[in-house]
């Protein structure tokens, strides 16, 4: 296949990047939307806003869970029915969400939003595995990506819009029509992809042969701080420039959607950066400068209180998280490039950084209360922990396969 062949896409390939498209928006909208209405929620709930925050930490349990279910079952049984199942569970959880009372029933609405929320998410990747040729596999996953970075920006403002109209019940309604939309869409435009079966044991198999790979655990420890990283911000951002600061709910928007911005301009900087050795190189210097900045952003939560000073350096920040979520897939992922188990090490990559991010976020935002300061020292342990699998390695050892 030539250079030409690999980017041109037949009208099967377009429809199938649409569909997946409209399914994998559905986990940034449902964490992203209704973030400007935590201090909402404790008003409505009763309940403190760390336990607000906690929601988050619940649904990022919710999908590292899910991911380990659905991935091997869709390996099973094919791809379209788990999608279509879990989306109408989805869209059920929804409305409880917009339905709860308390902060309890809350909870446990949002693990299973989550829990079958991340089906279309991790099908989706194996949908495209199953449904491009080998070089134009690359070129789906980045529109893909592309696609999916919309998502985080129109979230916040639609969810605001929404709260602001209405009520914060009203966004978990407006995400459950869109789970039922999302299956409606599957139903009609999606073909099963998935011919034959996994054979039993493979998913075992496979998580041993990823954690006896160095470039793996290396990958998978900075990306999960990578993905700690961003969820300690998206955790705190609305009490940061809302509580904090006291911006407005359009304020914070137009905040978020800037970061989120930096974070779609630090991928599209990095896409063109390929080869093992370039990665890790512009991973430390991506951490390095996440480091610095911070340090800076410790000084402004102590001494500046400035929100636009916190604001010009969280957008730095998120540049730089931008650039080191393509460059630690690709260290962890590589090594399994053609292998009959990269998705089940794509599974446990994915599973590792929601693990670590729901950890760190349920104890975090329960042992501290100040935001500014909590994320100012989490961005920069994130970025610590990130880089020393590369920084303590030996020059010249090489990752066993």
């Amino acid at each position: 296949m030539n250079n030409a062949q690999k980017w041109k896409l037949n009208k099967r390939e377009i429809t199938i990047i649409a569909v997946l498209t409209v399914l994998t928006a559905l986990e940034p909208l449902s964490i992203d939307a209704y973030l400007s209405s935590f201090i909402d929620i404790s008003e409505t709930l009763n309940a403190p806003v760390y336990k607000v925050q906690a929601s988050l930490s619940v649904f990022l349990g919710g999908f590292a869970v899910g991911q380990l279910f659905w991935g091997p079952l869709s390996d099973r049984i094919g791809r379209r029915l788990p999608i279509l199942a879990s989306l109408a569970l989805f869209s059920a959880v929804s409305f409880a969400c917009a339905a709860a009372g308390d902060i309890e029933t809350f909870w446990i609405a949002r693990f299973f939003q989550a829990f079958f929320g991340c089906a279309p998410v991790v099908i989706s990747r194996a949908v495209i595995t199953d449904a491009f040729p080998s070089g134009k596999i690359l070129l789906a996953f980045a529109i893909l990506s592309m696609a999916q970075s919309v998502a985080p920006i129109a979230g916040p403002a639609a969810g605001n819009m929404i709260r602001e109209l209405l009520s914060w019940r009203h966004i978990f309604c407006a995400t459950g029509i869109a789970g039922i939309l999302s299956a409606i869409c599957t139903f009609l435009f999606l073909k099963e992809t998935r011919s034959g079966s996994a054979e039993r044991g493979g998913f075992f198999a496979g998580c041993a042969e990823a954690l006896r790979n160095r470039a793996f655990v290396s990958g998978s420890v900075a990306g999960s701080a990578v993905y700690v990283a961003l969820m300690a911000y998206i955790s705190n951002s609305s009490v940061i420039f809302m509580r904090e600061f006291g911006v407005g709910g359009s304020a914070f928007s137009a905040i978020f959607m800037a970061n989120s911005a930096a974070i779609i301009g630090g991928s599209f900087f990095i896409s063109g950066k390929s080869g093992q050795n370039r990665s890790e190189a512009y991973l430390k210097i991506s951490f390095a400068g996440m480091a610095a900045l911070s340090a800076a952003l410790v000084g402004v939560s102590l001494f500046a209180k400035n929100p636009w000073a916190a604001a010009a350096i969280l957008f730095c920040e998120m540049f730089a998280l931008g650039a080191l979520f393509p460059i630690t897939t690709n260290l962890a992922l590589k090594p399994f490039s053609g292998s009959d188990k990269s998705g089940t090490a794509s599974s446990l990559f994915g599973f590792f950084q929601l693990a670590s991010a729901f950890l760190f976020t349920a104890a975090a935002n329960r042992l501290f209360d100040a935001p500014l300061a909590l994320v100012s020292a989490s961005l920069l342990a994130c970025s610590v922990v990130g880089i020393a699998p590369y920084a303590m390695r030996r020059k010249g050892v090489q990752s066993r396969p």
